[in-house]
């Protein structure tokens, strides 16, 4: 199911509006999506939006043999509001050494006057293992990172961590004193959207991507990727 959740900000103060005659002005409202799919409907007397979105990151990978994955972890979900695409991060599924993308943005959002697209940050690449005990340790990719912050961190010997800000990515997991060994790459972050809506429709269509999880490893696995968000601003007069 979606969850979507009004905030109303603090009760409508009376104040001046020289030359229209109005003393009074209904304080802006949102809602607020982290996850599932559904309708958003504009509420009575909302004339412009401001809608900002992030896809969801992708999941780190896991250590390997050779660059061989294990299991591969997956791609964040990509997030909607009407046409407007903020695209999921992306995976390495091949090997581990390659740098994964960050989402990217597509279509448009009806109504939007202004609307601009960033894309989301590379996952850090995995790291070849050519030595032996505290020598050979290495750190896998870091998670990329979103408009939101920062992704997971990777260490030495060690699972990655998950995706710290919403759309940011999972860790690469790191590698002990295994000669051949290589450490995860992180996965990409998802794009972000932000959109400032004139004349808005009475209702968008809305999905929230899910974040992507982190593969298995030969003896450590990546990060989870962290979950795409949609905030949706109304204005009155």
């Amino acid at each position: 199911m979606s969850q979507g959740f009004t905030q109303p900000l603090p009760n409508p103060l009376p104040i001046s509006r020289g030359g229209t005659g109005k003393t009074t002005y209904t304080a802006p409202t949102s809602q607020v999506f982290i996850t599932g799919s559904g309708t958003y409907t504009k509420p009575a007397g909302a004339l412009w939006l401001r809608v900002r979105m992030v896809g969801a990151g992708a999941g780190g990978q896991g250590n390997s043999i050779g660059g061989t994955i294990v299991t591969t972890s997956t791609v964040g979900g990509d997030t909607n509001f009407g046409s407007g695409i903020a695209g999921g991060g992306k995976v390495s599924i091949t090997t581990n050494w390659p740098v994964p993308a960050g989402g990217t943005t597509s279509g448009s959002i009806t109504g939007a006057a202004v609307l601009i697209g960033i894309q989301g940050g590379s996952g850090g690449g995995g790291h070849q293992n050519n030595g032996t005990g505290t020598i050979g340790q290495v750190a896998g990719g870091n998670g990329g990172a979103s408009a939101f912050g920062g992704g997971g961190g990777s260490s030495l010997a060690a699972s990655g961590t998950a995706g710290v800000a919403y759309g940011s990515g999972g860790a690469g997991a790191g590698v002990g004193g295994n000669a051949s060994y290589v450490s995860g790459s992180g996965g990409g972050a998802g794009a972000y959207i932000e959109a400032i809506v004139q004349t808005p429709s009475a209702t968008y269509s809305y999905t929230v991507g899910a974040g992507g999880t982190g593969g298995l490893g030969t003896n450590f696995n990546g990060g989870d990727g962290a979950v795409g968000l949609i905030i949706v601003e109304e204005f009155y007069f």
